[in-house]
């Protein structure tokens, strides 16, 4: 019965490969509503996935292989799914937020803040 249950998909963009595998293990963990269904490491392998995809969030993180988080989003505009920009830097806490459906985590995420996200967002 619990696999007719439709689960949020969720695509993980982040160019760091452990910091992907952590993000997706606290994702797949922690939060049993959701099913991570793509990742990827750079702007062309983000838009790809996206489109592929079709996911409901998408963990974003701004500095990524061959551009940035924002350069993904505004290749795809109008998007139809939320954004959680992940990030080390406060510097891009302002332009974050010009894009709707969009939240700014900074890095080092945290396992209750992941989960309070995904909660509020799915």
């Amino acid at each position: 019965m619990e696999n007719s249950i439709k689960k949020s998909r969720i695509v993980v963009i982040e160019d760091e490969r452990r910091a992907r595998e952590t993000l997706i293990k606290l994702l797949t963990k922690y939060c049993p509503g959701v099913e991570v269904a793509g990742e990827a490491d750079s702007v062309n392998g983000a838009i790809e996935i996206i489109k592929q995809i079709k996911p409901g969030l998408v963990f974003l993180d701004i500095e990524i292989i061959g551009g940035t988080g924002f350069d993904v989003l505004d290749h795809m505009m109008p998007y139809d799914f939320s954004v959680v920009f992940t990030t080390a830097y406060e510097k891009y806490e302002e332009k974050a937020k010009q894009y709707p459906n969009s939240v700014l985590m900074l890095k080092p995420l945290g396992i209750e803040d992941v989960i309070n996200q995904v909660k509020r967002i799915i």
